[in-house]
């Protein structure tokens, strides 16, 4: 098996907001349980979480509210302290 490994007593349970670009649709997903490595931050959900996220919106269940959400084309720019 490769990959990180991670430790338990560095994972703390929380509570997350978890996001999925699918279709050309931004869907975001609130209080979503997940493992938080407080060491690096980094977030890690179970694959029956992600797959019953995944199957709310293929279902086609409603959303608890609707958001408008500003989107932006990164444009690259040039500066000269970015390499300092």
């Amino acid at each position: 098996m490769t990959g990180k490994h991670y430790s338990q007593e560095n994972l703390t349970d929380q509570r997350v907001t978890y996001s999925l670009a699918l279709n050309g649709m931004f869907y975001i997903f609130e209080n979503v349980p997940a493992r938080v490595d407080e060491e690096t931050g980094e977030v890690l959900f179970a694959p029956e979480t992600v797959t019953h996220l995944q199957r709310l919106i293929v279902e086609g269940q409603p959303p608890d509210r609707m958001m408008s959400t500003p989107v932006y084309r990164f444009e690259p720019v040039a500066c000269d302290n970015l390499s300092e």
